[in-house]
């Protein structure tokens, strides 16, 4: 994820959809390799703006 983060232009918007470990129940990926943890993403883009 770092590289995603520098990659990212200035002022640059970064949309990213994925399946977190509490979705591992609904047979989403099986590999929890694959699943994020609670905060996952925001602990990788910290000093990113968040809009939800």
């Amino acid at each position: 994820m770092p590289q995603i983060k520098e990659a990212l232009k200035p002022n640059g918007l970064l949309i990213f959809e994925t399946f977190i470990v509490a979705h591992g129940d609904f047979n989403q990926p099986a590999n929890p390799e694959y699943l994020l943890r609670t905060n996952e993403l925001l602990h990788a883009f910290m000093g990113l703006i968040l809009l939800l």
